[in-house]
C-alpha cells in the first residue's frame, strides 16, 4: 500500500513540546519503573528471546507494504505518527502466556528486489502500553487506544540500516532496530499491545528508502492508527494492517518469583524514625511488583498496609527498599512509626493477595500473630542506635529455609546493598602492642564495638597470655551485643582466656554473659534463665546457635547466690534451649574457653576437659552479648587471645595458631542405625558400648548379603576410645560364615559370626570399664548389621539394626548409640588415617605434626606414608593416580619439605617435629601439610590421603 497523503495544513511544533507532551503522558507507574528498569540494563538481562509479530511471520513475507513509519522521509508532512496495536492471541498462541520484558524492537524491509542506503530519523520517540481497547476498535482519539501504563521506551535518533532485498516472497531484512532505554512490561493477558512511533516532519537525513513488511491477511490480528497530514491529529485508522515487528524480550517470572523479605529494622532509638523492609528478588528473571503489598500485623489485626505502585519491576539480584530515611529507598512509606515494637509480622502479598514471604519479629513480648511468618519467629529483640544502625538481615542474600529464625540474624544495617560479610576463615586477636581504647578490629555490636584495655587499669588480674585484653563494654542500655563480622558459619572452632567475675550481687540482682557460634542474639540481651526456675514462658533470652552462659546471681531469699557457667545448645532460639553442661564457678579468675561446633557435634573445653555433646543445627556468628538486671549488677567482658576457625564438615583445616587442646572424636563413620535397612557396602561401621553394659564375653553381628556370602568375607572389630583414637584391632580379620543357602538377589542369609572379646587377636587389649566405641570393618558389599529378638525361621529382620552382646546374664540387645569412631578410608578425605597439630604455631615453637589411624599405621612393621608441607594449598583429586575419593590439598609441587615416616607408638601414630625459626620475618606465613599413608589394597595406587591442616605462624 503507499503513502497516506491527506494534505491538510498544520502548524509546526517544536521538538522540545513533543518530547515534554511524551513526557506528561507518563504515568506515575511507568516513572516508578525507570530506575528499577536502569538497574536492569547495569546489570544486564539474562533469558532474552525473540517473537515476530504478528504470529506466523517471523518465516513468511506479508502480503502488503507501506512506507509508515520508517520508509518516507516524511517530505512536506508536518510530522508523522504511526500506533499500531496488536492482539494478545499474537503471544498467547505462541505460549507467551505470562509478563513478558520488551527490550528492544526491529521492523522488516518488505520482500522485494529493491536496495536502499538508509539514513537517520533524528529523533523520534517509541512509546508502549497495553491498549486501553480492543484492537478491533483503535480510534483517531490517540489517548484512548492507550492504557495507563503508557511508557516512553526511547527517545532518540532511529538509524534506518542500508540493505537489499532478496526477491519477492522472501523476507527482507530486520533494518530498524531500535534498543529501549526504558523496558516495558507487557502481560497478554491484560490486553492487546500499542506500539506508538512518532517524529517531525523533516527530521530524516540520508538517502533512499524501502517499504516495510505488513502482514494484511484478514486474521484480525493487528491493525493501526495514523497520522500524516493531520498531524498532530490523527488522519484515521486501518483494519487487518499488522507491521511486521520483532522484539526481544524478557520472560517475567511465572508466578511471584523468589522474592523475600531480605532485610528489615522496626525499632530504632529516638523517635523511630529509621525503619525500612527490603525486599530481594533472588530469581534470574525480573519480577513485577505492580499491585504488591506489604502489610504488617500483630496479634489483634491488621496495622499498616503499605503498595507498591504499579510498573515497578524487581530485577534479578535487585534490592526494593521501603522506609524513611536510609540510605537507598525506593518507596517512601512515611516518616516515623512504620512498623510496631514488639511482636508483630511483615507479610508480602502480590497482586492476587497471595502470600509471597512472612516474617515475625520479636516473638518474645507476646504471641504471635496466627497464620503468619515460616518456621520459628524471630525471638530477641532489636532496636537499632541512630549512630550506629543495625537490622534483622537474612544470613546471605535471598537465602530462605522457611523458618525464620534460622534465616535472620542482626548484622550491620545495609538497605539497598547486599547482606553478604567477607569470608573469614580464621582470626586470631590478642591486641598486644595496640594503645588502649582502640577499636578492635573485625567486630561490629549493636551499640558500641570492642575496645583493647589494660587489666590492670581496668581492675582484673593479668590474663594467662599477658598484655592488653579485649573489653566488650556494655552499651547505652543495661546490654550489649558483638558480632564478628564474617560469612555465616556452618562449622566453626572458637578458643579464648575469658574472665569469670564471680563477684557476689546483692539479693535480686543478675548479670550474665553468653560467648556463642553459628548462632546470633538480637541487641537487646535480656539475662538467661538456663534453669528454668521462673516459670516456663518468662525466659527472653535471644541466644541462638551453642554459647557458654556465665550467670552470677544474688539470690532471691530462698534460692542461695550463685555463679555458674552453662554450656547451652539454643538451636534456631526461643524457649527450648538445652542444658549440655552445668559447671559451678566458686571464684574470679580467667579460664581457657572451647568450643568447636560441626555438623552435629559440639566438642567444648574448660579447665582442660573436653566433652563431646550432639547439638542442633544451625548457621551463625561468632557473637558475645552480655546484660544485667540493674545499673549496679553491669560489668564489662573480657576476653583476651581470641581465635575464631571457620571449618568445614569434610576437610578440616586446623592449625593456624590456635588448635584446640581436645583430641576431636570423628563424626564420620558410618553408624548402625535403627531405621530401614540400607546397602551401604564395604566400610566402616560403629556402635557405642556403654559403660553401664555388663562386660561382653561374645557379640553376635546378623548381616545379609544382596548376592550371598563370598568364603573370603571377612569382619574386623577395633576399639575406639571415646577422644576418637583408634586402639588395637580386638579380632580379626575374621571370615563371615553363611547360615543356610542365600538366594542370588535377594536380601538373605543371613551371614553371622562369634568373637570373644575378653581373648582379642593380634594383643590383648583390657576392655575399658567406661564407654567405649566398637568399630566394625567390612570387606564385602554387605547390609548393615541387623538382629531380631525373635529366634528360628523369623531371626532375620531387614528393619532393625542392632548388635546383640552375651554378657554374664545371657544375650543382651545392645542400642546402638551416637556412632563417634573412625571413618572409612578415602571418604571426604577424613579417612583412616587423619592429619592435626597439637602446638600453638608462633615464632621460635616446634609445631609437632600428627599423623594417626588407620590400617597403614598400625604397629607392624610394613607401615610407612609421606609427609608434604606446602607453601601452597592444592585441591588435586588423585583418582587419576590410582586413588579415587582422595583429595591432595596441599601442593607437592610447591612443597618445602616432604618426608618418610613409620609408627612410633602403639596407636599407630607417627610424629614429625617442624621447629619454626626465630624471627619475627615468619610471621603471617601460612603452610599446608597433608599425610599420604601407605594402605596396600585399598586401591590400585595402595594410599590414602588424610585431612588437610592450614598452619598460620602467629
Amino acid at each position: 500500500m503507499g503513502n497516506e497523503s491527506d494534505r491538510g495544513a498544520s502548524p509546526l511544533v517544536c521538538r522540545r513540546d513533543v518530547e515534554r507532551a511524551e513526557r506528561d503522558r507518563l504515568s506515575t507507574g511507568s516513572r516508578a519503573l525507570l530506575p528499577v528498569a536502569a538497574a536492569l540494563f547495569a546489570a544486564g538481562l539474562s533469558a532474552q528471546l525473540t517473537h515476530v509479530i504478528p504470529d506466523g511471520m517471523a518465516s513468511a513475507a506479508g502480503g502488503s507494504a507501506n512506507t509508515y513509519p520508517w520508509g518516507t522521509p516524511a517530505s512536506g508532512l508536518p510530522g508523522l505518527r504511526v500506533l499500531s496495536c496488536y492482539d494478545s492471541s499474537n503471544f498467547t498462541t505462541a505460549n507467551i502466556t505470562n509478563p513478558i520484558l520488551i527490550t528492544r524492537l526491529r521492523w522488516r524491509a518488505n520482500d522485494s528486489s529493491a536496495t536502499w542506503s538508509g539514513g537517520v530519523y533524528t529523533f523520534a520517540t517509541v512509546s508502549l502500553s497495553t491498549a486501553a481497547v480492543d484492537v478491533s476498535g483503535v480510534t483517531t482519539t490517540w489517548a484512548a487506544n492507550h492504557g495507563p501504563d503508557l511508557t516512553m521506551c526511547y527517545a532518540g535518533p532511529v538509524t534506518v540500516q542500508p540493505g537489499a532485498g532478496s526477491g519477492a516472497g522472501v523476507p527482507g531484512p530486520f533494518h530498524v532496530d531500535v534498543l529501549f532505554t526504558t523496558p516495558f512490561l507487557y502481560d497478554p493477558q491484560q490486553g492487546d499491545l500499542c506500539i506508538d512511533t512518532e517524529y517531525q516532519g523533516g527530521a530524516f537525513v540520508g538517502g533512499s528508502l524501502v517499504s516495510l513488511d505488513v502482514d494484511n491477511s484478514g486474521s484480525g490480528k493487528a491493525s493501526r492508527v495514523y497520522g500524516s497530514t493531520m498531524y498532530p491529529n490523527a488522519n484515521g485508522t486501518t483494519q487487518n494492517h499488522g507491521l511486521v515487528v520483532q522484539l526481544t524480550y524478557t520472560p517475567m517470572a511465572a508466578n511471584t518469583g523468589n522474592v523475600v523479605i531480605n532485610e528489615f529494622s522496626y525499632d530504632d532509638t529516638g523517635i523511630d524514625d529509621r525503619e525500612f523492609v527490603e525486599l530481594y528478588n533472588a530469581d534470574a528473571v525480573p519480577v513485577d511488583l505492580s499491585g504488591w503489598q506489604l502489610v504488617s500485623y500483630d496479634i489483634g489485626g491488621l496495622n499498616a498496609a503499605y503498595a507498591i505502585p504499579g510498573g515497578t519491576v524487581l530485577a534479578p539480584g535487585g534490592y526494593y527498599v521501603m522506609g524513611a530515611n536510609v540510605p537507598n529507598v525506593n518507596l517512601v512509606l512515611g516518616a516515623t512509626n512504620l512498623f510496631e515494637n514488639d511482636t508483630e509480622s511483615l507479610t508480602l502479598l502480590d497482586g492476587s493477595s497471595a502470600v509471597v514471604d512472612s516474617v515475625v519479629y520479636e516473638a518474645a513480648s507476646g504471641p504471635a500473630p496466627p497464620g503468619h511468618g515460616e518456621g520459628e519467629p524471630i525471638y530477641p529483640e532489636h532496636v537499632a542506635v541512630d549512630t550506629h544502625e543495625t537490622s534483622w538481615s537474612r544470613l546471605r542474600d535471598g537465602q530462605d529455609s522457611d523458618d525464620n529464625a534460622r534465616d535472620f540474624r542482626v548484622a550491620r544495617a545495609s538497605p539497598g546493598t547486599t547482606n553478604d560479610a567477607p569470608t573469614t576463615l580464621s582470626y586470631k586477636e590478642a591486641g598486644d602492642g595496640t594503645a588502649p581504647g582502640t577499636t578492635v578490629p573485625g567486630w561490629y555490636g549493636g551499640s558500641s564495638e570492642p575496645v583493647f584495655t589494660d587489666p590492670i587499669a581496668a581492675g582484673i588480674p593479668s590474663s594467662p597470655q599477658g598484655g592488653n585484653v579485649l573489653e566488650f563494654p556494655l552499651g547505652p542500655g543495661d546490654d550489649g551485643t558483638a558480632w564478628m563480622e564474617a560469612d555465616p558459619q556452618v562449622g566453626s572452632y572458637f578458643r579464648a582466656e575469658v574472665y569469670l567475675d564471680a563477684s557476689p550481687l546483692p539479693i535480686g540482682q543478675q548479670r550474665a554473659w553468653s560467648i556463642g557460634v553459628r548462632g546470633g542474639t538480637g541487641t537487646p540481651f535480656v539475662v538467661p534463665d538456663p534453669t528454668w526456675s521462673s516459670p516456663v514462658g518468662s525466659n527472653k533470652n535471644g541466644n541462638r546457635g551453642v554459647a557458654w552462659t556465665f550467670v552470677v546471681d544474688g539470690g532471691n531469699g530462698t534460692f542461695p547466690p550463685s555463679a555458674t557457667l552453662y554450656l547451652l545448645d539454643h538451636g534456631d532460639g526461643g524457649e527450648d534451649h538445652v542444658r549440655l553442661l552445668t559447671l559451678p564457678v566458686t571464684g574470679s579468675g580467667w579460664q581457657t574457653l572451647e568450643l568447636h561446633v560441626t555438623g552435629q557435634r559440639c566438642v567444648a573445653t574448660v579447665a582442660g576437659v573436653c566433652y563431646h555433646r550432639l547439638v542442633h543445627w544451625t548457621e551463625g556468628d561468632l557473637y558475645v552479648a552480655h546484660g544485667a538486671s540493674t545499673p549496679t549488677a553491669r560489668r564489662p567482658l573480657y576476653l583476651d587471645d581470641v581465635c575464631l576457625q571457620l571449618r568445614d564438615d569434610v576437610v578440616n583445616p586446623v592449625g593456624l595458631g590456635c588448635q584446640g587442646s581436645c583430641l576431636e572424636q570423628n563424626f564420620f563413620a558410618h553408624t548402625l542405625d535403627s531405621g530401614p535397612t540400607r546397602e551401604r557396602g564395604a566400610g566402616t561401621y560403629a556402635i557405642e558400648v556403654p559403660g553401664t553394659t555388663a562386660r561382653v564375653t561374645y557379640a553376635c553381628v546378623l548381616s545379609g548379603t544382596r548376592t550371598g556370602l563370598s568364603t573370603t568375607s571377612t569382619m574386623t572389630i577395633r576399639a575406639v576410645d571415646p577422644m576418637g583414637k583408634p586402639g588395637a584391632i580386638l579380632r580379626g580379620p575374621m571370615p563371615l560364615l553363611a547360615v543356610g543357602a542365600p538366594t542370588p538377589n535377594r536380601n538373605e542369609g543371613p551371614a553371622w559370626w562369634a568373637a570373644d572379646l575378653r581373648t582379642a587377636g593380634n594383643g590383648a587389649w583390657p576392655l575399658p570399664t567406661s564407654t567405649f566405641f566398637l568399630e566394625f570393618a567390612i570387606d564385602q558389599n554387605l547390609y548393615l548389621p541387623i538382629a531380631s529378638e525373635e529366634g528360628g525361621a523369623n531371626a532375620y529382620s531387614p528393619e532393625q539394626s542392632t548388635i546383640w552382646f552375651n554378657g554374664t546374664s545371657g544375650w543382651t540387645q545392645m542400642s546402638q548409640g551416637r556412632g563417634w569412631a573412625w571413618a572409612f578410608v578415602c571418604e571426604d578425605d577424613t579417612g583412616d588415617a587423619q592429619a592435626d597439630t597439637t602446638s600453638e604455631l608462633t615464632p621460635g615453637s616446634t609445631a609437632v605434626l600428627v599423623l594417626r589411624g588407620g590400617s597403614a599405621t598400625t604397629t607392624t612393621s610394613t607401615g610407612f606414608g609421606i609427609g608434604i608441607l606446602s607453601t601452597l594449598p592444592g585441591a588435586v583429586s588423585m583418582a587419576p593416580f590410582g586413588a579415587p575419593g582422595c583429595t591432595l590439598y596441599a601442593d607437592p609441587f610447591a612443597a618445602l619439605v616432604v618426608t618418610a615416616f613409620v609408627p612410633t607408638n602403639g596407636l599407630g601414630e607417627a610424629q614429625w617435629l617442624l621447629p619454626i625459626p626465630n624471627t619475627p620475618s615468619v610471621t603471617g606465613l601460612q603452610l599446608y601439610s597433608q599425610w599420604l599413608a601407605s594402605d596396600p589394597g585399598l586401591n590400585p595406587a595402595g594410599f590414602t590421603t588424610t585431612s588437610a591442616i592450614r598452619i598460620e605462624i602467629q
